[in-house]
């Protein structure tokens, strides 16, 4: 009688199914192959007698590997696939997000008008007013006309800045697109570096023409949020801005 053990070759089996398995379900099986066909690898070559299945422990290596490539180009595919679409809806949820913002200042600014005798901040030079600071069509940085001449007054943040007591909180004042700006923490330290939006403040911007434009944010891919003076805020890609312009009172040619 032969009473020789036969070599376990149990790990090696384990490692070749895995192996197997893995190019079928890359992602579910491949690490648990590879550390049982390197187990099993290393204990047949060290104690041959009691454990067998080396070849087989190979060919499960050589799968799992080939499986762990595989797992790792459907990871960059997917990747390469959702990406698009998360940074899609955090350009929604960033405009989402401006809207808010400028339905605030809409809301402020109307506030202020009823408190100051229907007068926005910049018809004002009194203390609480911003109308010394007043420069209609004067921002070269901002959206110009088909002329070349501004349309926005450049002194947006102290026109903002008169509106402490009705916005409240100054982070409002920067668009969460905009990277080019840093909110500031108080309206005191308010500055052209801490605010987004371009805003108008030619004699016809008043509370009494609800459709003219007063505020507009750029920073949104080409498009552009629009604040009119009725508060309302509507979402405008570059030729319904420039239907916008068309309609104020004054009609501004733009070629956004």
């Amino acid at each position: 009688m032969n009473n020789e053990q036969t070599p376990s070759t149990k790990l090696a089996v384990v490692s070749l199914v895995c192996g197997i398995l893995t190019l079928i379900i890359p992602c579910l099986t491949v690490l648990p192959e590879i550390i049982c066909g390197h187990k099993a690898y290393s204990r047949a070559k060290k104690d041959p007698a009691n454990f067998g299945g080396q070849g087989m422990a190979i060919a499960g290596l050589v799968t799992g590997y080939l499986g762990l490539v595989i797992a790792l180009l459907i990871s960059v595919i997917f990747a390469g696939a959702l990406l698009p679409g998360l940074s899609n809806a955090k350009a929604k949820a960033q405009r989402i997000s401006c809207v808010n913002n400028l339905k605030q200042i809409g809301t402020g600014l109307r506030i202020y008008a009823v408190d100051n005798q229907d007068k926005f901040p910049w018809q004002i030079d009194e203390e609480h007013g911003s109308g010394k600071y007043a420069e209609p069509r004067s921002d070269t940085t901002a959206l110009l006309d088909t002329s070349g001449n501004p349309i926005f007054d450049k002194n947006a943040w102290r026109h903002f800045q008169a509106l402490e007591n009705e916005l409240v909180n100054p982070k409002v004042l920067r668009c969460p697109a905009d990277t080019g700006v840093q909110a500031a923490t108080s309206f005191s330290n308010l500055s052209a570096n801490s605010v987004s939006y371009w805003i108008r403040t030619d004699e016809e911007v008043t509370e009494s023409t609800p459709y003219e434009i007063v505020v507009v944010c750029p920073h949104h891919d080409g498009q552009h949020n629009v604040l009119l003076s009725d508060s309302s805020v509507q979402q405008a890609n570059p030729s319904q801005l420039k239907e916008y312009f068309q309609m104020l009172a004054k009609p501004i040619e733009v070629d956004p």
